[in-house]
């Protein structure tokens, strides 16, 4: 059974498709960070819109550094956490709604994610950072949880080797979509 945040969180894919799917300008070597923000609106009987989306979907940083993820949604937002879950590639990630309802089975970008939370999708203490091999982020199923306050922030050592390109999305909004060059 699809959780029902997935159900509301597809009606906004078309709306930040556009923005999901282009990565554009790359940080500072000086700023490795990189916001959540949007949020919800409810037009009962209407709609429902989700913009949550990282404001910025290319960071460049060195093997090495330090890159740093905030939650800075809308202060009367609802509170939900946010994952960095590194894909396999731009291919592997959500690329329509279908798909997006979809992640989190066996095998999509997604999956790996779900060693953040239990069975009732609740937070397990320990495990905001899942390493699938050395530390730091540098392979698929590396995946960091963002906490769901606005402040909150995680940051992690990009270990992947330089030339290397890693993309990543947030598990519970697949939408979310950036990626990381590595130089």
């Amino acid at each position: 059974m699809r959780p029902t945040w997935r159900y509301a969180a597809a009606t906004a894919i078309l709306a930040t498709a556009a923005a999901a799917s282009s990565f554009g300008g790359a940080l500072a070597d000086d700023d490795a960070s990189v916001d959540v923000v949007g949020g919800n609106s409810v037009n009962i009987g209407h709609s429902f819109k989700n913009t949550f989306h990282f404001d910025r979907h290319s960071l460049t940083v060195r093997s090495g550094d330090l890159a740093t993820w905030r939650n800075d949604v809308d202060p009367n937002g609802e509170g939900e956490p946010h994952t960095i879950t590194i894909a396999a590639n731009k291919d592997a990630l959500p690329s329509n709604i279908d798909e997006v309802f979809n992640c989190g089975g066996p095998g999509t970008a997604c999956e790996p994610a779900q060693g953040h939370v239990d069975s009732d999708f609740n937070p397990i203490p320990g495990k905001e950072v899942l390493n699938a091999g050395p530390e730091g982020l540098d392979e698929v199923g590396d995946s960091l949880l963002l906490g769901p306050n606005r402040g909150d922030q995680i940051s992690a050592k990009v270990s992947a080797a330089k030339g290397t390109t890693l993309y990543y999305l947030c598990a519970v909004h697949p939408w979310m979509q950036g990626k990381i060059r590595v130089r």
